[in-house]
């Protein structure tokens, strides 16, 4: 109970400022701010808590906070698994839809094997770049 607790608040005290960032600086300052936070995690915390766990919170407390977008969430998230010690990687990519338009998506990568919510299916997606 006490890990499902500290993992809520450490999302909650990231997604707010990651959405704020995501609004306030450009695409390419998000990503290089985030790249710059995550490894700074990285460097001084070594892995606690379950993977999975942290995960699923996370998502939850992104849809509590009515964030939807696939990118903002996982840009948030990169965060938050850094700062228990796992390195994941955003995977960005496209597809052609049914009606023909281009439909993006991103989802987190840890090992080089994704993390994914049940729903969630990125086989016809080609991978489009990597954070």
């Amino acid at each position: 109970m006490l890990k499902k607790f500290i993992i809520s608040i450490i999302s909650l005290s990231v997604i707010l400022p990651t959405s704020l960032l995501y609004h306030t600086t450009s695409f390419e300052n998000t990503i290089n701010i985030t790249k710059r936070i995550s490894i700074f995690f990285l460097k001084i915390l070594k892995k606690r808590f379950d993977l999975v766990n942290i995960f699923i919170i996370s998502r939850k407390m992104n849809r509590v906070l009515n964030i939807n977008s696939c990118f903002k969430i996982c840009i948030s998230q990169k965060i938050i698994f850094s700062i228990f010690g796992y390195d994941v990687k955003i995977i960005s990519g496209v597809k052609k839809s049914e009606d023909r338009t281009l439909d993006g998506h991103a989802w987190i990568s840890y090992n080089s094997k994704p993390i994914l919510e049940d729903n969630e299916i990125i086989d016809q997606y080609i991978q489009s770049f990597t954070i």
